[in-house]
C-alpha cells in the first residue's frame, strides 16, 4: 500500500480503516472542490484529508510530487456516502508542493499540500 517510504497514518474507526465524520446523505451526486479539504496547509510533519463522498462509489486517492510522479496511493476503496478523514505523514519525502488527487466513478480534483 505504501510506496517510497511514505507513510499514511489513518484514523481506525470500528468497521474500517477510515474515521467516518458523519453519515448524512447528499442530494448532489457531483464532486464538488469541498469534497477534498487538507488542514493544516502547509504542513509540517502531517496533515489531515478530509473526503465527502456524496453517493456511494469506488474512491481513489493519489499524492504525486512536483514532477507529477506517483509517490504514493492513499486511499483505494469502495465507500458509501459520508465524510471521511485520514491524516498524510510523507516520511522521506522532501519538502515541497505535493498534488493530492481524488478519482470518482464520475469526477476528479486535485488539492496541492505544501509540505516544509
Amino acid at each position: 500500500m505504501f510506496s517510497y517510504g511514505v507513510k499514511a497514518v489513518l484514523d481506525f474507526y470500528r468497521d474500517g480503516f477510515f474515521s467516518m465524520l458523519s453519515a448524512s446523505e447528499s442530494n448532489s451526486a457531483t464532486l464538488r472542490t469541498d469534497h477534498l479539504q487538507c488542514y493544516p496547509n502547509p504542513f509540517h510533519n502531517e496533515t489531515e484529508i478530509w473526503i465527502s463522498c456524496p453517493v456511494a462509489g469506488n474512491i481513489r486517492l493519489e499524492i504525486y510530487n512536483s514532477a507529477d510522479q506517483l509517490v504514493d496511493v492513499l486511499v483505494d476503496h469502495l465507500f458509501t456516502s459520508g465524510d471521511y478523514s485520514l491524516k498524510w505523514n510523507p516520511v522521506e519525502l522532501s519538502s515541497g508542493t505535493y498534488y493530492c488527487r481524488l478519482y470518482t466513478e464520475r469526477e476528479s480534483s486535485t488539492i496541492e499540500p505544501v509540505y516544509c
